[in-house]
């Protein structure tokens, strides 16, 4: 795996942690629908950055 692969993987799961972080706080809808759209993009990243390991 290349340096490059670890930064990004890192950065996405850095990326996951906060937006699970903030979802856990009092939120707008619109805030709310923000944040899991982004995790949801986030995890797909990391998914298709693990597989081209």
């Amino acid at each position: 795996m290349t340096e490059e692969r670890i930064v990004r993987l890192r950065t996405n799961r850095n990326n996951i942690d906060r937006y699970r972080r903030l979802l856990k706080t009092n939120l707008s809808e619109i805030e709310r629908q923000y944040l899991e759209r982004r995790l949801s993009e986030e995890q797909a990243a990391m998914e298709m950055n693990m597989e081209r390991s």
